[in-house]
């Protein structure tokens, strides 16, 4: 018996109608799990307690449902977890979930991640009976270093490692080096480093390549960058990345990955960029490949 995971939506969203579809999401899927008379645990993060209030409800109406926490470390023997939410659920599952397959049912606007929309959970079927297959996609990873010690290290990120000034509207000056030869300097608000699934996120909307996901390689995308000539850059993954403030830079810098980490750059930082180790892993159900999503979800205002 399959034993699967299930993040359910924050239930603190403001938005009635996306609270609603949330919910009653949520409910049809615990009677699909159910029924599928799976061993269902629903696993939440312990600082996402607000989440459970729903799946309480449930569990209290008669529904076969394990209900925990976890902090840092899931819960063993979870052969892949449904991720009820957008995008932002998917980034913030792949790093709780690290390893551990991800089948997301969008509730979001685009949900360009997620597998699944809300109205197609039928599909779920498919994963129950073990007729899925993996998608394995590359993961980005930062530290600092600092008169010669390193002094911090990110998480994997899956989008993006975004290197940019503060609330201040002065440029940045930033250098980036890759091997030998002269560092390129950039005069810009400041660069993001995106995977190729974060090709078609932040890095996009600043004008970068979009990637097929399948490749390998890291996207360098200058953010408003005060040049004609400034251009976005794709490396390979097998490549390390070093960016640091250029001496003429008076702006604050900071780093930010996958859009929640934040931490403030010294002068004299130098950050180092590469792959990680590690690799998310999506489930799909459906047939059909990067193209046909990019065209049904993002070609679209």
């Amino acid at each position: 018996m399959r034993k699967i995971a299930l993040l359910p939506a924050d239930d603190k969203d403001k938005d009635k109608i996306r609270k609603e579809k949330s919910s009653k999401t949520l409910r049809r899927l615990l009677t699909l799990l159910t029924k599928a008379e799976h061993n269902v645990c629903i696993c939440i993060p312990t600082s996402a307690r607000g989440v459970t209030e729903e799946a309480v409800k449930i569990t209290a109406s008669g529904a076969d449902v394990d209900v925990m926490y976890f902090d840092g470390t899931p819960p063993a023997d979870i052969e892949f977890a449904i991720v009820l939410g957008g995008d932002g659920c998917m980034l913030h599952a792949s790093h709780d979930f690290c390893g551990i397959p991800l089948l997301g049912v969008n509730l979001g606007r685009i949900g360009y991640i997620a597998e699944i929309e809300a109205d197609e959970l039928e599909l779920i079927e498919r994963a129950l009976t073990g007729d899925y297959r993996i998608e394995e996609r590359m993961m980005l990873t930062a530290q600092i270093e600092r008169d010669g010690r390193i002094i911090w290290r990110s998480g994997a990120a899956l989008n993006d490692i975004v290197v940019s000034h503060g609330t201040l509207s002065r440029m940045a000056s930033i250098e980036i080096s890759c091997g030998e030869g002269e560092p390129e300097r950039y005069y810009a608000d400041g660069i993001i480093f995106a995977t190729p699934t974060g090709s078609t996120a932040y890095s996009m909307s600043a004008g970068g390549p979009i990637v097929d996901p399948s490749i390998d390689c890291i996207c360098v995308t200058p953010i408003c960058p005060h040049s004609l000539l400034t251009r976005p850059m794709i490396f390979s993954a097998e490549n390390i990345i070093f960016c640091r403030a250029a001496e003429d830079c008076r702006s604050e810098l900071f780093i930010t990955v996958d859009g929640s980490e934040n931490v403030q750059l010294m002068k004299t930082d130098i950050v180092r960029i590469k792959r990680s180790d590690v690799r998310t892993k999506l489930v799909r159900v459906k047939n059909g490949g990067f193209r046909s999503v990019f065209r049904k979800k993002l070609a679209r205002p």
